[in-house]
């Protein structure tokens, strides 16, 4: 059976511990506790240290037997997800809209404004009148403090700051400017959970670069926190079901998305969320901002060798996230009306690549980094296009695939 989960050196420690277990000392083969998924580790820095915090000189947990228990996890998990399923009641499939609106909020809903909400809203909006290199300082200050209080790494430029905040700071003002937007137009025109954008502070006199149309400088973007925890991080901690639900929540949501008007630039639109150049790793280059484009003729001078095939013209241009994968959808575990726990989409995130494109974007670049998910995933997002596009866009995808496996730079 060890073999079935361990490689051979670890399996040949384990049978040598058997047989003499006493050249171990007892204190070296005591386990951590398990903790749940959705539950924090306090940590000192980037990783936990694993030592003697007592300094009794006792010694401490040998790295094979947690390293073994790191092997065996998985499996652990998944013996506690089938007991979950047990308890699971059969979901609803997503085959009609009817199906989706019963389930979820329609983005006619208004969003509900609390008086704390409205007290922070005019906070500030008095707050952004203050000079930005203040405004900045205070940020920096925040962060300080933040690192102190949760003890958590920064995470691709995002702090997490007192008082229910989050910082998104990115080295060219044009994605802030981008993201900042993006969220005052989501949030103005559907019920997609996403944080409520609440300053945009640019240091102007940070990383002078004229060549990159208008994106010089750093970018502070300050926003609420919503709750959850990455797809990523709890993929396996998911049932049927559970992927069921959250496939129904997307389905609606990216439908609501691709209603958002499209007037920000009405001579180049596609363009992003404030009109500008789009930003996005597929494009040509992918290292800088590209267009605003006229129509998608404009758009396909972006690739090379395959701007010109058939399943690239024809299309709609509509707002897309231009990074949907599961780092960037929260989730969180809520009662169902059964009495069971399920698991719900709690926001959306990172919107700083998003505009408006040809309308088979979402999906083909979604599938772009389908490598790095498990096929579950992949199979379940491919579930949302053939709702949402009418069938998907595979045609498209063939043509996308096809680019990747040839460089496009000029």
């Amino acid at each position: 059976m060890l073999g079935a989960f361990l490689d051979p050196t670890y399996r040949d420690w384990w049978l040598s511990y058997v047989e003499n277990p006493e050249h171990t000392e007892p204190e070296r083969s005591h386990w951590l506790a398990t903790v749940l998924p959705e539950e924090e580790i306090e940590v000192d820095g980037e990783y936990p240290l694993l030592g003697d915090h007592s300094r009794s000189a006792i010694d401490t947990v040998d790295p094979i037997f947690l390293s073994s228990q790191a092997k065996l996890a998985t499996s652990f998990q998944f013996v506690e997800l089938a007991r979950t399923l047990a308890q699971n009641s059969q979901p609803r499939s997503p085959n009609s809209a009817e199906t989706i609106r019963a389930r979820h909020p329609r983005k006619y809903q208004q969003r509900g404004f609390s008086l704390t909400g409205l007290v922070a809203i005019l906070f500030f909006t008095v707050w952004s009148l203050v000079p930005s290199r203040l405004r900045i300082a205070t940020y920096k200050l925040l962060i300080k403090v933040g690192s102190r209080l949760y003890r958590q790494p920064e995470a691709h430029g995002v702090f997490r700051l007192p008082f229910g905040l989050f910082l998104k700071r990115q080295i060219y003002a044009a994605c802030s400017r981008n993201e900042f937007g993006a969220l005052q137009l989501v949030r103005q025109h559907t019920s997609i959970p996403v944080p409520r954008p609440l300053d945009l502070a640019i240091d102007n006199n940070a990383n002078p670069d004229p060549g990159w149309h208008h994106c010089t400088g750093d970018g502070y973007v300050l926003t609420t926190r919503i709750p959850g925890i990455s797809l990523a991080e709890c993929r396996f901690a998911l049932s049927d079901t559970d992927m069921a639900e959250i496939s129904l929540q997307m389905t609606d949501y990216l439908a609501q998305l691709r209603t958002i008007p499209n007037n920000r630039n009405p001579t180049h639109p596609i363009c992003n969320a404030v009109g500008e150049a789009l930003w996005d790793t597929r494009l040509r280059s992918g290292d800088e901002p590209q267009g605003p484009f006229a129509d998608e003729a404009e758009f396909n001078t972006m690739f090379v060798r395959t701007g010109n095939d058939p399943a690239r013209t024809g299309h709609k241009i509509m707002y897309t996230h231009a990074d949907l994968n599961p780092r960037n959808i929260l989730v969180e575990k809520v009662p169902r009306e059964d009495g069971t726990q399920g698991w719900r989409v709690s926001g959306i995130v990172d919107w700083e690549n998003s505009g408006f494109y040809p309308e088979y974007w979402e999906y083909t670049k979604s599938m772009f980094e389908g490598f790095r998910w498990i096929d579950r995933y992949n199979e379940m997002a491919r579930g949302w296009w053939a709702f949402v596009g009418e069938g998907g866009y595979e045609k498209e995808l063939a043509v996308e695939k096809e680019s990747w496996l040839v460089s496009e730079a000029v």
